[in-house]
Order: structure tokens, then C-alpha cells, then sequence
């Protein structure tokens, strides 16, 4: 969220996945292995995936800048499924 000097909110900055299948499905596959019991309790390995997932991130990810001026809907996901 981007926010001007009173605190209003006048944006969003966000990072979108570009459409690789490859990226997309290694990153659910980090993510499965993040919530696991296991990762949980070893920081080591919570670290670790989220190296990984940065990384995807950093390669595949587009960085995009939305201006508002009334309102934000926050949201994750796909937004072809959003009906406005």
C-alpha cells in the first residue's frame, strides 16, 4: 500500500507472477512444503523456502504501481474469477 504524507492511502504497489506454468507450480509447491508442521518448527528450513520463493519471485515476478483516488480492494489470486 502506498500511502501520501496524511496517511491516505493513494495506491498499490505489488509484485504479479508473469504466466510460466513452471514458476507457478514450483512456487505451490514451496508453498505446501512452507505450511507443513515440519517447516514450522525449523526455522533453517522456513528460511531456506523463503530464499526460494524470492527467487521465483525475483526472476518471473513483474512489478506493477496502481494510483487511486476513491478506494483498494486487496486481493490474491486469480482475477479472471472476480466479477465486478
Amino acid at each position: 500500500i502506498i500511502l501520501d504524507g496524511s496517511g491516505a492511502i493513494i495506491g498499490v504497489d505489488f509484485i504479479q507472477l508473469t504466466e510460466s506454468p513452471a514458476a507457478q507450480k514450483e512456487l505451490a509447491t514451496i508453498n505446501k512444503k512452507f505450511a507443513s508442521m515440519l517447516t514450522l518448527l525449523s526455522p533453517k528450513r522456513a528460511a531456506r523456502l523463503m530464499s526460494e520463493a524470492d527467487a521465483i519471485v525475483e526472476e518471473y515476478g513483474k512489478r506493477s504501481v496502481i494510483r487511486v483516488d476513491k478506494a483498494v480492494i486487496l486481493c490474491a489470486g486469480k482475477l479472471d474469477k472476480i466479477r465486478f
